[in-house]
């Protein structure tokens, strides 16, 4: 009988010490498994531009929100939005109007990301706009800028907008 009862505890302890290995086994595969959050997230920048002189701020900056510059006598405007997805296609969409295929896209790197400009019109609230837009893409975000001016001041804001789509860039704040 003692030779019965010492074989089941050996059997007992075996089997109980195979268990408990194997769960300290899918303990840790579990736990290799948990992204980290910094290596799953690219970092957001903030999107840099040559204001012009006589454009104001309409609106506050907040992440991840449209962002509007108005000239003072209403001749153009200067929309910047930071857009969590990596859609360049329906961040074109959306600023435009139009499907990106309905679109003269000239596409680039700029800062090592896909760079798309475009150009439309557009109808506006006091008529037709003549409109510009550049999208830069990485993989969590799109950072976009778009140059609407009135149709009857687009050539006199023609240096305004080259200026401030070829100054168009992001600036990110290591905090250092």
């Amino acid at each position: 009988m003692k030779k019965i009862t010492v074989a089941l505890t050996l059997i007992l302890m075996i089997a109980l010490s195979a268990c408990a290995d194997k769960g300290a086994e899918e303990a840790l595969v579990i736990q290799d498994e948990i992204p980290s959050s910094e290596t799953t997230q690219s970092l957001k920048y903030t999107i840099t531009f040559a204001m012009p002189d006589s454009a104001i701020q309409a609106t506050a900056a907040t992440p991840a929100d449209k962002v509007w510059y108005e000239a003072a006598d209403g001749s153009y405007c200067i929309i910047t939005e930071i857009t969590p997805q990596s859609d360049a296609a329906s961040v074109i969409r959306d600023m435009t109007g139009f499907a990106p295929e309905e679109l003269d896209i000239i596409r680039s790197q700029r800062l090592s990301m896909p760079e798309y400009r475009f150009r439309w019109v557009s109808e506006g609230e006091k008529g037709l706009e003549v409109c510009s837009g550049a999208v830069l893409e990485d993989t969590d975000y799109c950072y976009s800028i778009q140059f609407r001016a009135a149709e009857d001041c687009a050539k006199d804001c023609r240096d305004i907008r080259d200026d401030v789509l070829s100054s168009f860039s992001l600036f990110y704040d290591e905090g250092y």
